[in-house]
């Protein structure tokens, strides 16, 4: 009886995701930035179902190396948590939370400049790509902490350019990729982060409080010598 539960509630589970990216497909010609958490088109075996699905969406500007691999790069900055806000050093009129990649991202070639915010609000980056040559220099600021992380990548490791207009084929070394944008940019990132949340901030002693609390009635010792504990 147990094994056929968990049958019936697999089936269930599979038909339940069928059904969210059957209305994102209905859905996607006529509003393209209300796409849902690309999150919800990952199943097992097609681990980079949502980049294929932004890579389709940006696919009719991408035209060279660098800006496959800031497609790559904007998408692993979204699926650990980020939205994207919008293009350049500033805020502007245009800017928006979305998973998308902005307008004019990719307007100028040798330097691209995109911003992100974390998906509960805390924290803001700024991601610069500088194309040297067949390089790629990346730069991350975390603009709360001001922490900064950076990412060199050849783009001939990773990027097929003979085949941009094809997206199983336009990426070289895909895990690979991963794992140096993960280690290099946002574990530095986070844990930096995560230390500056947990340190304790203590101005007093636990028994200060204790003992200014203007309610509670002091013993009265006239003898003693004992200093205060401030």
């Amino acid at each position: 009886v147990s094994i056929l539960a968990a049958q019936v509630r697999d089936v269930t589970q599979t038909s339940g995701s069928a059904k969210r990216c059957s209305r994102y497909s209905e859905g996607r010609a006529g509003s393209p930035h209300s796409l849902p958490s690309l999150f919800c088109l990952q199943r097992p075996g097609a681990r980079m179902a949502g980049l294929e699905v932004l890579f389709a969406s940006a696919a009719p500007t991408i035209t060279c190396a660098q800006d496959a691999l800031v497609c790559f790069l904007h998408w692993e900055v979204v699926t650990h948590g980020y939205y994207g806000l919008g293009a350049g050093d500033q805020p502007g009129p245009s800017d928006k939370k979305s998973e998308l990649l902005p307008a004019e991202w990719n307007s100028n070639k040798d330097l691209y400049v995109l911003r992100y915010e974390s998906k509960d609000g805390s924290r803001k980056l700024l991601v610069k790509a500088v194309t040297v040559e067949n390089s790629m220099i990346i730069n991350v600021l975390e603009c709360g902490s001001q922490q900064v992380s950076d990412l060199t990548l050849n783009l001939n490791d990773y990027i097929d350019s003979e085949h941009l207009v094809d997206f199983h084929r336009a990426y070289k070394n895909s895990e690979e990729l991963r794992s140096r944008i993960v280690s290099g940019i946002i574990t530095p990132i986070h844990e930096h982060w995560d230390k500056a949340s947990v340190s304790p901030h203590r101005e007093f002693p636990p028994a200060t409080a204790r003992e200014v609390d203007p309610l509670r009635i002091h013993p009265h010792h006239p003898h003693t010598s004992r200093q205060p504990p401030w």
